[in-house]
């Protein structure tokens, strides 16, 4: 581990748990619970009752009439739904504490970088692109790997690829938008896309732990609010 790791790793946890960013942890996560609650309830459900399969029409309904059978595929796509639920519950979460990410930048350049200067550049209109592009190759990846899901073995591991490019692009826009200028945000992601790509990679992985994927979004930006004011201190010097 690098020493800017550490220091960004050291920093982050101690801003995360400061009275005032737990404050602001709790809208998020009250938000997203409501929603996965709501998704959680309306869930119940098995092949038969959604008429996914008539048990009379075909072979194939006839075989997973046999209860066995049928709890045995019921359980797998039930396994196959958490999963599913886990992964957008990650990137609700990410785009629910958008909203809150200029409050969370502001609070950490208060506390570590006055001498750096956010910029206000960066306009909605001008990350518009930005955001479409990156929702547009999200469904694109979506479109192509949600065949595969079927497929016992790899259906979580291939649908985590898409999740993950949306996980890191657009938690990458949101911070580094509430900072950098567009120019600035270019030049500062290109120079260091092995940083930023390491740096949520391993966020994404922790966000596969259930529940952390939820509690811990509000730190996730402050890690990366960290590595774009450092990012943009060097540039600027």
């Amino acid at each position: 581990m690098t020493s800017l790791a550490k220091d960004v790793i050291k920093k982050s946890i101690s801003d995360f748990f400061s009275a005032k960013f737990l404050t602001l942890s709790v809208a998020p996560i009250m938000i997203v619970f409501a929603i996965i609650f709501g998704v959680y309830f309306m869930s119940d459900f098995d092949l038969f009752s959604l008429g996914i399969i008539d048990n009379s029409s075909s072979w194939f309904g006839w075989i997973l009439s046999i209860p066995a059978i049928s709890w045995l595929v019921n359980a797998f796509l039930q396994i196959l739904i958490w999963g599913l639920l886990i992964v957008v519950s990650v990137v609700l979460s990410i785009i629910v504490v958008g909203f809150f990410t200029p409050k969370i930048v502001k609070e950490v350049q208060k506390r570590h970088y006055q001498d750096v200067r956010i910029s206000k550049e960066f306009t909605l209109s001008k990350g518009f692109f930005h955001y479409v592009k990156i929702f547009f190759i999200f469904f694109t990846l979506l479109a192509f790997t949600l065949p595969l899901a079927v497929i016992p073995g790899v259906n979580l591991a291939i649908l985590y690829v898409p999740f993950y490019y949306l996980f890191h692009n657009f938690l990458v826009l949101d911070v580094g938008s509430s900072i950098v200028s567009p120019k600035e945000f270019k030049q500062i992601v290109k120079n260091n896309k092995a940083l930023f790509r390491s740096t949520t990679f391993t966020l994404y992985l922790i966000s596969l732990i259930p529940l952390s994927g939820i509690l811990l979004q509000v730190f996730y930006v402050i890690v990366i609010s960290h590595e774009f004011f450092m990012k943009k201190r060097e540039l600027n010097r």
